[in-house]
């Protein structure tokens, strides 16, 4: 159905994309989204609204119920980063956030007081009980993960 028939037979939403989560735009702001492309296609420049009208109308639509919406969406979108960065960032043994993780090994990511302490009674690796060296390395990746969790505001060591 093409754009100008959908608004001619009030069948906007055939055209919105109704994938879930996708469909931020309830149908008013859609309507009026498309009444100013429509008017910004006219053939005569004389009826095409001025750069002050798109402007102003498109501040009103992004303030309004969509653009809440799409905070909501992108809120979201931290919460499941915040929670996925926690997931990786909790020591399997102390099961809390790193505040100072190594690498062992083993490959796997520690915090080092906790390792250490294990390494000193057993040389074996906490998640393979297979024999392991006492070589640690500072995990870069991991601390700038943790950098990025507090950036959130989620996670305060």
């Amino acid at each position: 159905m093409a754009v100008r028939e959908a608004k001619e037979e009030c069948q906007l939403s055939s055209i919105f994309d109704a994938r879930p989560g996708v469909k931020i735009w309830n149908e008013f702001a859609g309507r009026e989204l498309l009444e100013l492309a429509l008017k910004c296609t006219r053939h005569n420049s004389c009826y095409r609204p001025t750069l002050k009208e798109v402007v102003e109308t498109l501040e009103r639509l992004r303030n309004g119920p969509a653009h809440v919406a799409a905070r909501k969406a992108a809120e979201v979108s931290i919460e499941s980063t915040a929670e996925f960065l926690r997931q990786e960032l909790t020591c399997p043994i102390l099961l809390e956030v790193m505040t100072d993780p190594v690498q062992a090994e083993d490959g796997f990511l520690y915090e080092r007081s906790v390792i250490e302490e294990h390494l000193i009674r057993r040389e074996t690796s906490p998640m393979t009980n297979l024999p392991m060296g006492t070589t640690l390395i500072a995990s870069r990746l991991a601390i700038n993960m943790l950098g990025h969790l507090k950036s959130l505001g989620i996670h305060e060591p």
